[in-house]
């Protein structure tokens, strides 16, 4: 009796460390993104002589290249004096990523590069990297009407493995509020192996509102029962 005690207690300790692991693994992501021709005020801490990784275009498609953050100073109407930041290397990045484990310059292998919007009940099938599997990317959500206008409530963005026997199924994003918009929903913006796992990486704007708002999914810190995981996001407060 007192052995299936102890056998109990210890499996209880396994399962909560496991959980608290996890937990720990979605909490304390090192990694940040950013957009060029955003500054300091709307990001991470910046300092001149930082290193960052661009996704930067090449041909039809993308690189992997280092480079480096000069901060300048800067005025408008909306910050008033603040600092601007400008890239060591030609060209604009569609996004500078910070922290990827290993990070390898060169080519990126890419599925998806241009703005795909999914009203509810859309879906974009995903070709997988190799063998011709895919994934389906679909969207959710209920259109109502509020008054003269129409709303869409509880919008969601989703993930499920395709050509698998109860594969996974996860949502990645949900929002309260969008409208049926073109420039009021989420955009898928890129797709592809960022982190050179040999699968997929996501990486979206979830604006709804005119400021700005970018999350970065790579499957390589994906947890049970997920297909990729949201490492990084950066959100604009606008003017």
């Amino acid at each position: 009796m007192r052995y299936m005690q102890i056998v109990l207690i210890v499996t209880v300790l396994a399962l909560c460390n496991g959980e608290a692991q996890e937990a720990q693994k979605t909490e304390q992501s090192s990694i940040q993104i950013l957009k060029a021709g955003w500054d300091e005020k709307e990001g991470p801490a910046l300092h001149s002589g930082d290193t960052w990784w661009g996704l930067y275009p090449q041909g039809d498609g993308f690189e992997l290249l280092e480079t480096t953050v000069t901060l300048e100073d800067a005025n408008d109407p909306c910050f008033g004096a603040h600092k601007t930041f400008k890239l060591s290397r030609e060209g604009e990045p569609l996004f500078l990523v910070k922290g990827l484990k290993n990070p390898q310059a060169g080519p990126v292998q890419t599925v998806l590069s241009k703005y795909t919007r999914l009203a509810p009940s859309e879906e974009y099938h995903v070709h997988q990297l190799g063998w011709g599997n895919y994934d389906v990317l679909f969207a959710l959500g209920n259109v109502i009407r509020e008054g003269i206008y129409l709303v869409i409530k509880d919008y969601t963005i989703n993930i499920r493995e395709q050509q698998k026997q109860n594969g996974i199924v996860q949502e990645i994003l949900h929002i309260d509020r969008a409208l049926p918009n073109a420039e009021m929903q989420p955009a898928i913006l890129w797709i592809g192996d960022l982190d050179r796992d040999g699968r997929l990486d996501i990486f979206l704007d979830a604006t709804v509102y005119p400021s700005g708002h970018y999350i970065l999914y790579l499957s390589s810190e994906a947890g049970k029962g997920e297909i990729v995981r949201k490492v990084a996001e950066m959100i604009s407060p606008g003017c």
